[in-house]
């Protein structure tokens, strides 16, 4: 099997911060990976002990930041850990149904290589969004990975009616926080290749947060 793709290397703290809290609402509770749920026992106080770190470090002062990095450094040490687990978990099925397995608690998997010839057109790739149950300002993106595309780029209509540029990710799944209770949301996404290759945006998408 092809090797999980770390979903916490080249990213920002805050990024890494988002990250871990996706992982946590894709396993958590999730009757799919059962086997797992001991392990997100453990990370979940990760997670949180993180994300206060990270705000304190904000205030300055040499305990705070290396109290972050600690918590930084086991965050990124037990997301390796699940992805490992995820990977021997996944030996045993068919191809499409590991890599959607591995999907499913937030993480991808490399393209296999192929002898065919250069993509010279990306698919457009179909978003869904969801409101995170039981947490306010939150919302959870979906879209099916694209053949060639090396990221994925969104868009946001502002009060305008124009489309501004907002994050890039390199996972199918994206988790937004913090986003202001009673707006309505308005989202798009492109796949992006390699050099100019870039599909075109995807259906618009709108959603009330609350």
């Amino acid at each position: 099997m092809r090797r999980i793709l770390l979903s916490h290397k080249g990213i920002s703290q805050e990024e890494l911060k988002t990250r871990a809290e996706l992982h946590v609402f894709k396993l958590d509770g999730n009757p799919n990976y059962v086997a797992f749920q001991p392990l997100i026992t453990t990370f979940k106080p990760l997670v949180d002990t993180y994300a206060t770190t990270l705000i304190n470090a904000k205030l300055g002062g040499s305990d705070r930041i290396k109290a972050k990095n600690k918590a930084k450094e086991a965050l990124e040490n037990f997301i390796t850990k699940i992805a490992k687990t995820l990977e021997l978990a996944a030996n045993d099925l068919p191809a499409d149904e590991a890599e959607e397995f591995v999907k499913g608690a937030g993480f991808d998997m490399p393209e296999a290589r192929s002898s065919a010839k250069p993509l010279t057109f990306l698919e457009t790739p179909v978003l869904t969004i969801e409101k995170v149950k039981g947490r306010s300002g939150a919302l959870i993106m979906d879209w099916n990975r694209i053949v060639g595309a090396i990221t994925y780029a969104f868009e946001e209509l502002d009060s305008d009616g124009n489309w501004q540029n907002g994050k890039y990710c390199n996972q199918p799944t994206l988790l937004l926080t913090d986003l202001p209770v009673g707006t309505k949301k308005t989202y798009r996404m492109k796949a992006v290749g390699m050099g100019t290759l870039v599909s075109a945006p995807s259906e618009p998408v709108t959603v009330w947060v609350n």
